[in-house]
């Protein structure tokens, strides 16, 4: 089962790092592995563990944003995606989680500009065109949810005469 691989993997990365506790990859990946079981506070020490040996990994920066978010810690969850961006500006993903976590915060416009963003670097991305219609939806702006969820569902495929 996949609560048991998660384990796995977890103990893998704690004989990892009792072998080098230096090793940026291995506590990002703890991080992941804790966030999968749950331990949101666990996995935001171990992210920030790796950023302090690799700041320049925009998706340890990524990944501390979500667990920020799931805590629900929404102005640090922006920063620290903000970082990411700062590291990766041209990142589609990375500006859909700004998106994902200005929408959370309750920040509607801003998110909107988010997807935005996101959706001018990849214009099929799923998570965005729906982020953007909650938002829009959030602030009476059905008709343009509507017709963002209506051209999303067709893709980038040209029409057909």
């Amino acid at each position: 089962d996949a609560q048991g691989k998660t384990a796995e993997a977890l103990a893998a990365y704690e004989r990892a790092l009792a072998l080098n506790p230096e090793h940026a990859s291995a506590w990002y990946n703890k991080g992941v592995a804790l966030d999968a079981q749950g331990q949101t506070e666990e996995a935001l020490a171990a992210y920030e563990r790796a950023l302090a040996l690799n700041p320049e990994d925009a998706g340890i920066w990524n990944n501390r944003g979500y667990a920020l978010l799931g805590l629900k810690r929404y102005d640090e969850a922006v920063a620290s995606i903000d970082q990411a961006l700062a590291l990766e500006p041209e990142d589609s993903d990375w500006w859909d989680s700004r998106g994902e976590s200005l929408l959370e915060a309750g920040r509607y416009q801003e998110a909107i500009a988010a997807y935005d963003e996101a959706l001018k670097r990849s214009p099929d991305l799923t998570s965005s065109r729906q982020g953007k219609a909650r938002a829009l939806r959030v602030l009476g702006r059905d008709a343009e949810a509507d017709a963002l969820e209506r051209d999303g569902s067709q893709g980038s495929a040209p029409p057909q005469p």
